[in-house]
């Protein structure tokens, strides 16, 4: 069973299986049809769903981002008893820097209504401030000629033009990113080993009763 990152170079985590409990398991199930495959596929099914959530905990647990945000980029492929194997997979691109933490929260902080904007991304650091970064329609984008200090009327800027005049949006780390966070990515690691072993423990148990 695996988790796989799309979108960072980062490595796959594995989660095993306890070999021995694979030999017990094998050997009691032995009189039931598909017995065994079936209590590896639902106990795989059970640690990859359980690790779905844990993902969500300890990625909100290291950064501000919200927890929609993290559920949308984190998919399972499911385990059958024909292939016993399972995928927690995080897809997703970076992610825009209003969507963590930030200050102001009103959508325009051009002109008369300018203000500096401070993002925190990580909730171990402190938040940081954009000497050049102002809001826009709810956007916080960066300015890197200095034009943003002009009382302008952006409203009169189309979107297209503001790459042009050196404005930029600005983005923090994406979800597969802040996975491969070590801390994170052992503590779900080894979040979904314990797991797994449990379940493979009741799913015996579970056949064996029927």
């Amino acid at each position: 069973m695996a988790l796989k990152h799309r979108g960072a170079s980062l490595d796959r985590l594995r989660v095993d299986f306890d070999q021995g409990q694979l030999y017990a398991a094998n050997r009691l199930l032995a009189t039931i049809p598909k017995g065994f495959e079936r209590a590896l596929s639902s106990a795989v099914n059970r640690s990859l769903t359980a690790g779905q959530a844990e993902v969500g905990r300890q990625v909100r647990d290291e950064y501000t981002v919200k927890l929609a945000e993290v559920k949308r980029t984190v998919s399972i492929k499911r385990s059958i008893p024909a292939r016993v194997r399972g995928q927690l997979i995080s897809s997703g691109s970076r992610i825009p820097l209003e969507g963590f933490d930030h200050n102001p929260r009103s959508k325009d902080t051009t002109g008369k209504k300018r203000k500096l904007i401070r993002v925190q991304v990580s909730k171990k650091r402190g938040a940081q401030g954009l000497r050049t970064g102002f809001k826009y329609k709810g956007r916080i984008l960066t300015r890197s000629d200095g034009y943003y200090n002009q009382q302008s009327s952006y409203a009169a800027i189309k979107q297209p033009k503001w790459f042009d005049r050196g404005v930029g949006f600005r983005y923090g780390p994406s979800v597969p990113e802040m996975l491969g966070n070590q801390r994170v990515s052992e503590v779900v690691q080894d979040y979904m080993t314990e797991t797994l072993k449990k379940r493979i423990d009741k799913e015996v148990y579970r056949l064996l009763k029927v």
